[in-house]
Protein backbone atom coordinates (compact mmCIF):
# COMPACT_ATOMS: atom_id res chain seq x y z
CA UNK A 1 0.00 0.00 0.00
CA UNK A 2 2.51 2.27 0.79
CA UNK A 3 3.89 2.98 -3.16
CA UNK A 4 -0.04 1.76 -4.20
CA UNK A 5 -0.71 4.77 -2.44
CA UNK A 6 0.98 7.47 -5.15
CA UNK A 7 0.37 5.67 -8.07
CA UNK A 8 -2.14 7.91 -9.94
CA UNK A 9 -4.99 4.75 -9.72
CA UNK A 10 -4.63 4.20 -6.27
CA UNK A 11 -5.42 0.93 -5.69
CA UNK A 12 -3.63 -2.07 -3.04
CA UNK A 13 -3.26 -5.56 -4.53
CA UNK A 14 -2.16 -8.84 -3.27
CA UNK A 15 -2.85 -12.24 -5.28
CA UNK A 16 -4.95 -15.27 -4.28
CA UNK A 17 -4.39 -16.90 -1.32
CA UNK A 18 -2.18 -14.74 0.43
CA UNK A 19 -2.80 -12.26 3.26
CA UNK A 20 -5.85 -9.96 3.31
CA UNK A 21 -5.29 -6.03 2.04
CA UNK A 22 -8.03 -4.84 3.74
CA UNK A 23 -6.45 -2.39 6.47
CA UNK A 24 -8.72 -3.21 8.87
CA UNK A 25 -7.17 -6.86 8.95
CA UNK A 26 -3.79 -5.53 9.89
CA UNK A 27 -2.06 -4.28 13.13
CA UNK A 28 -2.26 -1.26 14.53
CA UNK A 29 0.89 0.00 13.73
CA UNK A 30 0.16 -1.59 9.72
CA UNK A 31 -2.92 0.13 9.60
CA UNK A 32 -1.11 3.37 11.35
CA UNK A 33 1.39 3.33 8.23
CA UNK A 34 -1.34 2.47 6.05
CA UNK A 35 -3.33 5.60 7.06
CA UNK A 36 -0.19 8.08 6.58
CA UNK A 37 0.86 7.32 3.15
CA UNK A 38 -3.13 7.93 1.92
CA UNK A 39 -3.43 11.11 4.45
CA UNK A 40 -0.12 11.92 2.06
CA UNK A 41 -2.11 10.67 -0.94
CA UNK A 42 -4.96 13.61 -0.23
CA UNK A 43 -2.41 16.14 0.08
CA UNK A 44 -1.07 15.38 -2.66
CA UNK A 45 -4.32 15.27 -4.60
CA UNK A 46 -4.88 18.52 -6.11
CA UNK A 47 -0.88 17.89 -7.78
CA UNK A 48 -2.24 15.02 -9.35
CA UNK A 49 -5.27 17.08 -10.66
CA UNK A 50 -2.85 19.62 -11.96
CA UNK A 51 -1.51 16.91 -13.65
CA UNK A 52 -3.81 14.97 -15.32
CA UNK A 53 -5.53 18.07 -16.71
CA UNK A 54 -1.95 18.94 -18.06
CA UNK A 55 -1.47 15.05 -19.57
CA UNK A 56 -5.21 15.99 -21.10
CA UNK A 57 -4.82 19.45 -22.44
CA UNK A 58 -0.65 19.49 -23.05
CA UNK A 59 -0.05 15.12 -23.76
CA UNK A 60 2.36 15.52 -20.90
CA UNK A 61 2.68 12.01 -18.07
CA UNK A 62 1.18 12.38 -14.60
CA UNK A 63 4.19 9.47 -13.66
CA UNK A 64 7.08 9.54 -15.65
CA UNK A 65 10.79 8.18 -15.75
CA UNK A 66 13.61 10.29 -14.59
CA UNK A 67 14.84 10.65 -18.31
CA UNK A 68 11.88 12.30 -19.18
CA UNK A 69 12.80 15.44 -17.27
CA UNK A 70 16.76 14.75 -17.62
CA UNK A 71 17.54 13.20 -21.23
CA UNK A 72 21.24 14.60 -21.07
CA UNK A 73 21.79 12.59 -17.90
CA UNK A 74 22.62 9.03 -19.34
CA UNK A 75 23.22 7.77 -15.84
CA UNK A 76 19.11 8.26 -16.01
CA UNK A 77 18.28 5.75 -18.95
CA UNK A 78 19.11 3.13 -16.63
CA UNK A 79 16.98 3.62 -13.66
CA UNK A 80 13.62 1.84 -13.56
CA UNK A 81 12.83 1.50 -9.30
CA UNK A 82 12.80 5.15 -8.42
CA UNK A 83 10.38 7.55 -11.03
CA UNK A 84 8.82 11.25 -10.72
CA UNK A 85 5.12 12.40 -10.17
CA UNK A 86 5.10 15.40 -12.53
CA UNK A 87 8.36 17.10 -12.33
CA UNK A 88 8.21 18.05 -9.07
CA UNK A 89 8.32 14.81 -6.92
CA UNK A 90 10.60 11.78 -7.23
CA UNK A 91 9.57 8.59 -5.08
CA UNK A 92 12.37 5.53 -4.37
CA UNK A 93 10.23 3.02 -3.03
CA UNK A 94 11.77 0.09 -0.64
CA UNK A 95 10.86 -2.97 -2.91
CA UNK A 96 12.94 -5.40 -0.44
CA UNK A 97 11.11 -7.16 2.27
CA UNK A 98 12.72 -5.77 5.81
CA UNK A 99 14.97 -3.14 4.09
CA UNK A 100 15.55 -0.15 6.21
CA UNK A 101 17.24 2.03 3.54
CA UNK A 102 17.20 2.59 -0.03
CA UNK A 103 19.90 4.22 -3.02
CA UNK A 104 18.35 6.64 -5.01
CA UNK A 105 19.99 8.64 -7.62
CA UNK A 106 19.67 12.16 -8.06
CA UNK A 107 20.03 13.84 -11.07
CA UNK A 108 21.74 17.35 -11.46
CA UNK A 109 19.94 20.26 -12.55
CA UNK A 110 22.39 21.39 -14.92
Amino acid sequence: MQLGAFYPFSRNHNIWKTRDQDPASWSSSGAAIMALVLRIRYTLLPYYYTLFYKAHTQGSTVIRPLFHEYPTDNNTLDIFLQFLIGPYIMLVPVTDDGARQVQAYFPSSD
